[in-house]
C-alpha cells in the first residue's frame, strides 16, 4: 500500500492487490491500496483490485459510555483533499468495513468501497466495478448451556 502527503503522486502501469489498512480500537480506517493525504493522485494503465480498510471495533466505556465502531473510507483509495485522475485503468473487487459495535450497537460504516474522495474524480478510459461498503456488525452475547 501507499500513503502520500501534501504532494502529487503519479503512479503508471502499477498493479496494487490485496493490501489491508487495518485501524485499532474505534479508529477510522483510510485507503487500502492508496492513502493521499493532500495533493493529487493520477493513476494511468493500472489495476488496484482486492485492496480493503477495516475500522476498528467499538467498545463499552467506563460508566456505560458507548464507544462506536470507527468508519472505513476508501477500499482501493482514499483522498482526503485534492483530486484524483483515472486514465485507462481498473479499480475492482475493492471494499470498506466499518468498525463492529459494543452490545449496545454503534457500529461504524463504510464509504467509498473503490474511492473516497473529497473533491474532484475524473475518469477517462477506466472502470470502477465490483467494489463494496459495509456497516459493522452488532456484538452479541451468546449464552451456550449444556447437560449431559
Amino acid at each position: 500500500a501507499i500513503t502520500s502527503g501534501a504532494g502529487d503522486l503519479l503512479l503508471v502501469r502499477c498493479t496494487l492487490s490485496t493490501n489491508l489498512s487495518l485501524a485499532g480500537k474505534a479508529s477510522a480506517a483510510y485507503g487500502g491500496g492508496i492513502w493521499q493525504n493532500g495533493g493529487n493522485l493520477r493513476l494511468a494503465e493500472s489495476l488496484l483490485h482486492l485492496n480493503k480498510t477495516a475500522a476498528g471495533a467499538g467498545f463499552e466505556g467506563g460508566a456505560m459510555n458507548q464507544i462506536p465502531g470507527g468508519g472505513a473510507y476508501g477500499g482501493a483509495v482514499s483522498i482526503v483533499t485534492g483530486a484524483i485522475w483515472l486514465t485507462n485503468s481498473t479499480l475492482s473487487g475493492n471494499l470498506a468495513l466499518g468498525g463492529d459495535g459494543s452490545s449496545q450497537g454503534n457500529v461504524g460504516s463504510g464509504f467509498g468501497g473503490g474511492v473516497f474522495n473529497s473533491a474532484t474524480l475524473q475518469a477517462v478510459n477506466s472502470t470502477i466495478f465490483g467494489s463494496g461498503t459495509s456497516r459493522g456488525a452488532m456484538e452479541r452475547n451468546i449464552a451456550s448451556n449444556s447437560c449431559g
